[in-house]
């Protein structure tokens, strides 16, 4: 088995063994798996993401799926980091995720907040007509994962370099543009009315009212927007700024974190 096969292995088999065998240390923070998961990283899992991943695939042919698989690949991995407050680790992702948004290009005249652009890959073609256009699915994936990074090192209780504050800043930045543009009043009148759904509100087995995984990424990247975090690391003692309040955005907030938290958390945040 190769290395990066067998840390995937590690990431996503632990849980289960958590869930379906009797307590180990070797599962806890600091045994044995988790050293094992860093072992492999730092032998080959790394230099695979940087090159292989964000300058081969995204940035040499343009193939946007990297950013899919890039999450796909890391997101156990970030959730280890979190769960064990491994602060070092989170900076490295961070700075992978940092050198994809050079990869970023400029919005169109409609719409001129930045965008990947599928150009290249195996996957994006002129027949599924994915080529030359964005693939929100991509891009929601990799800034769940972002917006995930960017709130748990605001969140560390460590001391921000400003390595880490300038990759919050961008997230941030980043995050917001792309919630303005996917966010608008169409997306969030089909949200609400997928939160409130009943079961007897669906007709002949639609799934109509289902939320898909499109939503339901919007909702992680929300989530981790939703305690102001990564915005008061980066600006001490905002917590619900004028600029939150503007349009679609502040919309999508409140409707998100009703959601998640329930009509009183807003009021008692702001």
């Amino acid at each position: 088995m190769s290395p990066f096969f067998l840390m995937c292995a590690i990431v996503f088999l632990h849980p289960m063994a958590q869930a379906f065998a009797a307590p180990d240390s070797s599962f806890e923070c600091g045994g044995s798996v988790e050293a094992e998961v860093w072992e492999v990283c730092d032998a080959n899992i790394r230099d695979f993401l940087h090159q292989r991943q964000l300058q081969d695939r995204l940035f040499k042919q343009g193939d946007v799926y990297a950013l899919y698989d890039f999450q796909t690949y890391t997101h156990n991995m970030v959730s280890m980091a979190r769960r064990c407050n491994r602060s070092s680790r989170l900076r490295e992702v961070a700075e992978l995720v940092r050198t994809a948004y050079g990869a970023l290009e400029p919005g169109s005249p409609l719409s001129d907040w930045r965008r990947w652009v599928c150009r290249g890959g195996t996957i994006c073609n002129d027949k599924n007509r994915l080529l030359n256009k964005e693939v929100m699915l991509d891009s929601v994936q990799f800034l769940g994962l972002a917006s995930s990074v960017a709130n748990a090192l605001a969140s560390s209780g460590e001391p921000l370099g400003d390595g880490e504050k300038a990759f919050m800043k961008d997230t941030v930045r980043i995050v917001t543009e792309h919630l303005l543009r996917w966010g608008d009043d169409a997306e969030i009148k089909t949200m609400r009315k997928a939160a409130a759904a009943k079961p007897q509100d669906v007709k002949n087995s639609s799934s109509a009212l289902f939320f898909t995984d499109k939503p339901l990424w919007l909702i992680t990247i929300y989530a981790e927007l939703a305690g102001n975090a990564i915005t008061e690391s980066l600006e001490p003692g905002v917590s619900c700024d004028s600029r939150w309040r503007q349009g679609a955005y502040w919309s999508a907030f409140k409707c998100f974190t009703a959601i998640l938290f329930g009509a009183d958390f807003l009021a008692a945040k702001c």
